[in-house]
């Protein structure tokens, strides 16, 4: 009886380390498809085009070209939300507000992104030129924390600001507890 009790528990010890290590490789490639995203985002010409405006989220002129390329990203299905960053936080292109988001609010330090450590993540990806994956804590009327994905746009070895992508948590959770 111990040594079928001992096969068993090893047998499902086995089981459990497999799969342990088959959701750590599907998060991983996620996680490396949402990194491609980003730097596929910023590397195109439209992006670049978009940020190098200079212009806050009101006033930038996004070609119906560029809109459709920001909203095949989008509609991907994996991201809540697509914003270009200017260098100094102004956002000038959003996908969708955010939830709860004052209708003026058009900057990484204030109005829902107060505080949440979204703006130090942009200021380290344009420092650096290295992608930067944030938590973000749930804000208020929220269930789960956000994550987002922050890759500087760099154009004629110019640092122009970033892409930064909200992250389907929900779709993430998904993939790390699906069978």
């Amino acid at each position: 009886l111990r040594s079928f009790e001992q096969s068993l528990h090893e047998t499902v010890q086995e089981g459990l380390i497999l799969l342990s290590r088959k959701k750590v490789q599907e998060v991983s490639e996620y996680l490396t498809e949402v990194e491609v995203d980003g730097r596929t985002v910023a590397q195109a010409s439209d992006t670049s085009a978009v940020l190098a405006q200079r212009a806050d989220l009101g006033a930038t002129l996004v070609p119906s070209a560029s809109r459709s390329f920001f909203d095949r990203v989008d509609d991907s299905g994996k991201y809540l939300s697509l914003m270009l960053v200017q260098r100094d936080g102004r956002i000038s292109h959003a996908s969708r507000s955010a939830p709860g988001a004052a209708a003026g609010t058009a900057r990484l330090e204030d109005g829902v992104w107060a505080g949440t450590g979204l703006m130090a993540a942009h200021r380290r990806a344009v420092g650096e030129l290295d992608a930067q994956l944030v938590e973000v804590p749930p804000r208020a009327g929220e269930r789960r924390a956000t994550m987002f994905l922050v890759h500087p746009v760099v154009a004629s070895d110019q640092v122009l600001g970033s892409v930064v992508l909200q992250l389907d948590v929900e779709r993430l959770l998904r993939v790390a507890t699906e069978r």
